[in-house]
Formats: structure tokens, sequence, C-alpha cells
């Protein structure tokens, strides 16, 4: 899914909370956060890692969650998979 920033450029956490919402009640199998509609590619890791755990609170044990992993190095695709997978 998409992840909404405001208008200075910060993650709406709000508006995150609502869209996940909004999914879930029109039937998703699942919910992929921090992926390529996600703007992966501009966020921090401490960006994903917080956006990966207020999906994980939000969404609760309804659907799976899929926290996007890839990077621009290995490295920083090999961290981002471990927090995914810890979360």
């Amino acid at each position: 899914m998409v992840t909404p920033f405001d208008e200075g450029g910060r993650i709406d956490y709000d508006a995150f909370d609502r869209l996940i919402e909004w999914h879930l009640s029109r039937g998703v199998d699942g919910i992929c956060v921090a992926g390529d509609n996600g703007e992966s590619w501009s966020l921090s890791f401490d960006e994903r890692k917080k956006l990966a755990q207020e999906a994980a609170r939000v969404i609760g044990r309804r659907v799976p969650l899929v926290v996007g992993a890839t990077a621009t190095s290995n490295q920083e695709s090999a961290k981002n998979a471990v927090m995914a997978a810890e979360i």
C-alpha cells in the first residue's frame, strides 16, 4: 500500500492507520508496507521500522503483514529483512 505523507514530507501515521483499515474493510488477504508503492526507496531505516510496527499494531492477526526489505545495497536489504522478521 502507499505511504501517506503530510505537507511537510513527514509520514502521516493517522492517515496510514486509516488506509490500513480501509484496505482491511475491502477484504484484502494481506497488507504490504514499504514496498514499491510505499515509497520504500525514500524511507530511512527508522521510518520503515516504525511503519512496520504501526502496521503490525493496527492489523493484529487479521491478515498477514509483508514488509518490503529491498534497498540500494545488500547490507541494507539484509538489515531490513531482519527487522521485518522480528516484527
